[in-house]
């Protein structure tokens, strides 16, 4: 066991930094309890952040170092955002978001598999249907220690029947898809790639589209130029904004004029009233 003292770059939140309806972590009363994968086994972090800022955390993992490695990959402690926040500072539409939670970022999973597996869950989905779906893959490759799931491994993957996928939610097409992708991706060829080379690989599989290539890069290989273009609350922001139906393009369009920010200004948008259909109707009359 190994406690460790982290000084991310300012502005940082730990509750800002971990998404919801996650089965690899969980926070209550401001500490966040963490499965980490490893290559030498799984490992766990408990880990809380002082008012100054510092985040602590105690670590208990067969390799103590590749668990310190993965735990600030999930938590994104090493990422200097000032830079996005002071291009989103003078935009008309992220400006109030930003000054509201300037510590937001988009969330990482524990696993390169886990967002795979989080991308064909949540295609096309309300994302509580599609957390639902995660969890119950995951319940089916992921060994679970004191109430929380290990992050899987494409090995993992590789084992999951097509047919068990289909009885957690997924579709026959995305059962294929998710057996095929984890026997043929090229992980660490993508995250030595840069973003687009990534991205164009991703999207070059049938059944992967923008969305899901998205979640892949950002969420899976922590790429901050990686955004969700189609998601669903950004094409009701979208259309909202452009006062017509928005097409998956427009989003991707509005994505790209934050480059190279696009994962960080999707997490902010994605938390705007429009993006929920909230005031809908106010807005496209004024």
């Amino acid at each position: 066991m190994i406690d460790l003292e982290l000084t991310p770059p300012r502005p940082y939140r730990l509750s800002d930094a971990v998404g919801g309806r996650d089965p690899t972590h969980r926070m209550a009363g401001g500490v966040l309890e963490l499965a980490l994968l490893t290559a030498a086994g799984p490992g766990r972090a408990r880990v809380w952040q002082r008012y100054d800022g510092t985040v602590f955390a105690r670590i208990s993992a067969p390799d103590p170092g590749a668990a310190v490695d993965r735990l600030r990959f999930v938590l994104g402690v090493d990422v200097d955002h000032t830079p996005f926040l002071r291009m989103a500072e003078r935009d008309p539409l992220l400006g109030p978001l930003v000054r509201r939670r300037p510590a937001l970022r988009p969330a990482r999973c524990g696993s390169f598999a886990q967002s795979l597996v989080r991308a064909l869950a949540g295609q096309l989905l309300p994302a509580v249907e599609a957390a639902r779906i995660e969890r119950r893959l995951l319940g089916a490759v992921a060994e679970r220690r004191d109430g929380l799931r290990v992050p899987p491994t494409m090995a993992d993957l590789r084992r999951l029947a097509p047919a068990r996928a289909e009885r957690c939610g997924l579709s026959p097409r995305r059962s294929g898809l998710l057996a095929r992708l984890a026997r043929t991706l090229p992980e660490a060829r993508l995250a030595a790639g840069p973003t687009e080379a990534a991205l164009r690989r991703l999207m070059a599989e049938p059944g992967v589209g923008p969305w899901a290539a998205g979640v892949i890069c950002g969420q899976g290989l922590g790429r901050p130029d990686a955004g969700p273009a189609g998601d669903l609350g950004l094409v009701k922001l979208c259309s909202a904004l452009l006062r017509r139906r928005a097409e998956p393009a427009d989003t991707e369009e509005l994505l790209h004029a934050y480059a190279p920010w696009q994962g960080f200004a999707a997490a902010h948008l994605l938390s705007h009233p429009l993006a929920h259909g909230q005031n809908y109707r106010a807005h496209l009359a004024a």
